[in-house]
């Protein structure tokens, strides 16, 4: 997948040009520069952070939870305490047979396990050779696997590398893995095959709490892999009727058919659901781009008609919820509604690209 291809399955999920994650992003760095006591007025363009194949797929927009000044003020209050009780010493790297050291060698998707301890929070895979499996522990404690294509395993290495506060290495499955620290996390790169994957630990420094995250990954068959996502997870097996029962109360255009399996990739409910979104928008989007380059009143007063209902889809409400991807859909009907051009949003949605 390259980079035009990874934006555009970007503003498939989530294309708002600015979103919270970014913001979120930016300032976690910057608090990580702070804890390190970095200090560089003149930062050179290649150090600006840009979101890229080599950041791993996109993240979930969410929207920002309504915090009072109370809690924004305790929130402050437990920087400065991070920034005065982190210490610059560490324990040493545990022995590698304490670790797994198995080779990985895959073409696709590593199957990765972790221990129970771990809760599975997301799951998207934009292609056979990439995806990203998020996990959430006590308090905000944050686990990421994610796995993409060996032929951007150099860049990635050289791009996290450019960013962190250490850099090191230890012996996982039978590699040699970089590991990057900062004040806030801890990540390695391991090739496995075709692809390599990323294992990042987002916990302020705790290396022990890291090693012992490494040291319960396993590699699983398939079957098992799929079975410990869970029931909220969207399988190939399982697609085709998920999907009819979550478009259900959604006008569909005449003629509008899925294939079976929808997707060939297990997803997460939100992603797989922003999936279909996208699928049925297009298809309204393409009937009413056809119906006003003919003048056809009638035709584009139909579309009219379906994305006006777009408050009353249960699946655009559930998808509200839990993430921001249904905030376009009142722009782009409220552009058909005036009989504008709406081919901007077709390209945003990528329309024009293969789904499943």
């Amino acid at each position: 997948m390259n980079n035009r291809e990874f934006e555009d399955l970007m503003h498939r999920v989530r294309p708002a040009p600015s979103s919270p994650a970014r913001f979120h992003r930016a300032g976690q760095e910057l608090l990580e520069e702070i804890l390190r006591g970095d200090r560089n007025d003149d930062v050179p363009p290649d150090r600006i952070p840009a979101l890229d194949l080599d950041d791993g797929p996109p993240a979930r927009v969410m929207r920002p939870p309504r915090r009072a000044w109370p809690a924004a003020a305790a929130v402050a209050a437990a920087v400065v305490a991070v920034c005065v009780v982190l210490v610059q010493g560490r324990a040493p790297v545990a022995p590698a047979d304490e670790l797994p050291q198995e080779p990985i060698v895959a073409t696709g998707n590593p199957y990765l396990t972790v221990d129970d301890r771990w809760r599975p929070a997301s799951l998207v895979q934009n292609a056979p050779d990439e995806g990203e499996q998020q996990f959430t522990g006590e308090g905000d404690e944050k686990l990421t696997i994610w796995w993409g294509p060996e032929s951007a395993y150099e860049r990635t290495v050289k791009r996290i590398g450019a960013d962190v506060s250490r850099r090191t290495s230890l012996t996982i499955f039978g590699q040699q893995a970089p590991l990057f620290e900062t004040a806030l996390s801890e990540q390695i790169l391991v090739p496995a095959g075709e692809v390599f994957v990323s294992v990042r630990l987002d916990r302020p420094r705790d290396h022990e709490e890291f090693l012992s995250v490494l040291s319960s990954l396993r590699v699983v068959d398939p079957q098992q892999w799929i079975a410990d996502l869970g029931e909220g997870t969207v399988t190939p097996g399982n697609s085709a009727a998920t999907a009819a029962t979550m478009l259900r109360g959604v006008p569909l255009p005449a003629g509008f058919d899925l294939p079976d399996p929808v997707t060939e990739l297990s997803q997460d409910r939100y992603y797989f659901g922003a999936e279909l979104l996208t699928t049925v928008s297009c298809a309204w989007l393409e009937e009413y781009t056809n119906a006003r380059a003919d003048r056809d009143e009638d035709g584009m007063a139909a579309v009219d008609r379906a994305l006006s209902s777009h408050r009353d889809w249960p699946l655009l409400n559930e998808m509200n919820e839990t993430g921001d991807w249904g905030a376009q859909v009142p722009i782009f009907a409220a552009k058909v509604s005036i009989r504008q051009d709406v081919s901007s949003y077709m390209e945003q949605l990528s329309c024009d690209l293969p789904r499943g």
